[in-house]
């Protein structure tokens, strides 16, 4: 809305003083009353809109007494409660699920250390600990130790879904964070916002609840994966977390990664309790453990868990010393034609490192077996497991040559990113210089309007290919405000005397204000942050985004379509209606320069995501129904999900993927 007024302010009077090269002198003094009355109610109108938007924005329904940051927390710990909830069950992560005793020593900030007691459940003993430590908890551990899982643990049992007195944690991946560009509140905050957008909405929770709540304390930071970042990164993220002003926080890490940047960079979680967590014993895996597998599969164990508890067979002792290999051999074992017999075989599996490799290498044949008749095949949720792993090759390979670990699908350009970054500047300059063009060779002349849209080809084009910029977070519904109709008066206005000034008659600036302002003010009125109180999705935010797209799309080209139609004639007012729909669906302009967002200028991260499966799908890289590829993987145990985002399960399973096959 700030920019509307500046354009209302500064570029009506502008109109006006270049009068004289677009209407007659004596036009100018007969219509000069008229047009600053007509720009006065219209600057008025957008001031208005712009203070009522800006002050006097109330709650929708809310609750007697309660106020925005009270319901802010209150929901966001009720969607905290039921993501994690529903994402342990997918993992079989839980007291229920998971029966493998995970111990733990925790060292006080004195240097002190205490084994964990026996007593209680792993969620009961995990909260214990953190309630009796300074608040801010370091996880250490080897890698597959289990630390990204009691994470999740505690954060299912610290948070309080009917609680909005007590701190909610928010478990974040900092796999993506570059401590170097990003302040840590601020990036926590914007990771929150990005994961429950609709904490966006300001008329709701206030302005920037994210960032309130965490300057409050009412938000317990739990960051996970700081071993995913390289070594320099790391030790500067370990600094910067140690120094935060979080009174109270939890953070993942390897014990290597954690003693290898104390002893290098001098970083160190200042005040922290440590958890370290300890190996799997041979006699923690039990039969327990696989109580999903049929009773016939579930004797198969047998051979192995004697000779594990036998104790006779170092590599397999050592091999089924983490969570990880225990929990992913569960895996593939349950599918019938996998016997675990096999890793008695001590010729094909001589060291703990080739039953890892051989455990994990079995994850994704397991998930996406090849044999599949023509029917199963024709299963929406059926995939060829031949194309399956090499889709997945090619996505850990992408990742590990860019030292990504995160899987965003608005990003998946960078895996192609010279040949996408082409396809992005035509598509930006097409869609930008043909709407451009025609209007101002219409308005003007030919030649005017090929030069101006050779300049907006050449400058949105460049742009295009230049950024990524992140999915919209609008979403359209009507509202018993009037801030809508205030808006489309507005624009209403501003079209009125735009094409008044340009064409000099008072019928055209009506029909361009009924015509193009009206609507599209109200089509920006109505759209909002999304409100539904519910964690993000990959799926979500992609469907999101394509809504957004079809609905400025559809309002830009029957609009103008409409006006150009009746003024110029049927032709051109297809042409250039078409022209403005792709340019207003699928393209960030220069508004956003006014803005200061310029790394949103561009094409939209939906077209981004078409322009790159364009590029891989018929090379057979990425499958054609990408998002439910990632989807499925996710539900076989091969992804994992952290808001927004996708990961591989582990790093090291990421590793093996990428090392495998040609």
């Amino acid at each position: 809305m700030a920019v509307l007024v500046i354009l209302v302010i500064i570029v009506l009077p502008l109109f006006h003083e270049a009068g004289g090269g677009l209407l007659p002198e004596d036009s100018i003094r007969r219509h000069r009353v008229w047009f600053w009355a007509l720009f006065g109610l219209v600057s008025g109108l957008a001031m208005l809109l712009y203070w009522l938007e800006r002050h006097c924005a109330g709650p929708e329904n809310p609750p007697p007494g309660e106020g925005p940051l009270d319901r802010a927390l209150g929901r966001l710990s009720r969607t905290v409660d039921d993501y994690w909830r529903r994402e342990a069950a997918r993992r079989g992560i839980g007291d229920h699920d998971l029966p493998l005793p995970l111990r733990w020593s925790v060292r006080s900030p004195g240097g002190t250390s205490e084994r964990l007691s026996g007593t209680g459940t792993i969620t009961e003993s995990i909260v214990a600990a953190y309630r009796g430590s300074t608040g801010r908890m370091v996880i250490l551990g080897e890698p597959g130790s289990g630390k990204s899982a009691l994470a999740m643990i505690l954060t299912r049992g610290l948070v309080k879904a009917d609680d909005t007195e007590e701190p909610v944690p928010v478990l974040v991946s900092v796999s993506g964070w570059d401590p170097a560009e990003q302040e840590l509140e601020t990036w926590i905050a914007d990771r929150i916002a990005d994961d429950h957008s609709y904490l966006r909405s300001t008329s709701v929770y206030g302005k920037q609840a994210p960032a309130r709540l965490l300057a409050l304390g009412k938000i317990i930071p739990v960051l996970d994966g700081l071993d995913e970042l390289l070594p320099g990164p790391r030790t500067l993220a370990i600094r910067c977390v140690g120094r935060s002003t979080f009174d109270s926080f939890v953070l993942t890490c390897r014990s290597a990664d954690y003693a290898d940047a104390a002893r290098t960079g001098g970083a160190l979680v200042r005040n922290a309790t440590e958890v370290l967590l300890e190996p799997l014993r041979a006699d923690d895996v039990t039969t327990p453990f696989f109580h999903d597998y049929e009773t016939g599969q579930r004797r198969r164990w047998l051979p192995v868990l004697d000779r594990l508890h036998a104790g006779d067979d170092a590599a397999l002792t050592e091999a089924f010393d983490t969570p990880l290999i225990v929990s992913v051999a569960r895996d593939i074992y349950q599918n019938p034609p996998n016997d675990p017999v096999e890793l008695l075989d001590q010729h094909r599996f001589p060291t703990a490192e080739a039953i890892r490799a051989h455990v994990l290498r079995s994850l994704v044949p397991t998930a996406f077996p090849v044999d599949l008749s023509r029917e199963a095949l024709r299963r929406p949720d059926a995939w060829d497991g031949r194309h399956a792993e090499r889709w997945l090759r090619y996505l850990a390979r992408g990742l590990e040559e860019r030292q990504l670990v995160d899987i965003r699908w608005w990003e998946l350009p960078l895996l192609a990113r010279r040949s996408e970054r082409i396809l992005a500047c035509v598509a930006g300059a097409v869609i930008s210089g043909l709407p451009v063009g025609l209007g101002v060779g219409a308005i003007f002349s030919p030649g005017w309007g090929l030069a101006a849209g050779l300049v907006c080809a050449v400058l949105l084009g460049a742009c295009s290919a230049g950024t990524l910029p992140p999915p919209s977070e609008l979403q359209f519904r009507v509202r018993l405000s009037w801030a809508p109709w205030l808006s489309g008066l507005a624009t209403a206005g501003v079209g009125g005397a735009a094409g008044w000034v340009i064409d000099g008659s008072l019928g055209f600036g009506t029909l361009a204000a009924l015509g193009i302002g009206m609507p599209v003010g109200l089509g920006y009125g109505f759209a909002q942050p999304a409100t539904t109180v519910r964690p993000t999705s990959p799926r979500r935010m992609l469907r999101q985004d394509k809504q957004v797209a079809l609905v400025f799309g559809l309002l830009y080209a029957v609009t103008t379509g409409a006006v150009t139609g009746v003024t110029v004639g049927p032709l051109f007012g297809v042409v250039f209606g078409a022209g403005c729909g792709l340019a207003g669906g699928l393209l960030y302009g220069p508004i956003w320069l006014l803005a200061f967002q310029t790394e949103k200028v561009g094409v939209i991260a939906w077209l981004h995501y078409v322009l790159i499966r364009l590029l891989l799908v018929p090379r057979g890289r990425m499958p054609r129904r990408t998002m439910a590829f990632l989807e499925t993987a996710h539900q076989r145990g091969v992804l994992r999900q952290v808001g927004t985002i996708y990961q591989f399960r582990h790093s090291d399973l990421q590793a093996s993927i990428a090392a495998g096959g040609n």
